[in-house]
């Protein structure tokens, strides 16, 4: 089997990832593909890809930050926590910053 070069995975993943359901809320940036599923779906959150070369944390705080800011989660999201987030109030959070 040969190599596959970027763009090809890049095709097969969009072929794959396909179009979000009819309701969806979807924020597509050229780094990442952040959809909320329709209440038919449950609702989730989901990434459906990411393609940046910055460090994966840097890029899911970004998500994070973007999701929160458009209403997509809400402050007492673990998600939030892990990254080290501090909420204040129901929706607004900030991050603290990363030490050592």
């Amino acid at each position: 089997m040969g190599e596959l070069g970027r763009a090809r995975v890049g095709a097969a993943n969009d072929a794959w990832a396909g179009q979000a359901p009819l309701g969806a809320e979807v924020v597509e940036t050229p780094e990442y593909r952040l959809v909320r599923m329709p209440e038919r779906y449950g609702s989730h959150l989901m990434v459906q890809w990411v393609r940046s070369s910055r460090p994966a944390d840097a890029v899911l705080a970004d998500i994070a930050t973007r999701a929160l800011s458009q209403g997509m989660i809400n402050t007492s999201s673990p998600i939030l926590q892990r990254l080290g987030f501090v909420a204040y109030g129901q929706e607004h959070a900030y991050r603290l910053p990363l030490t050592g």
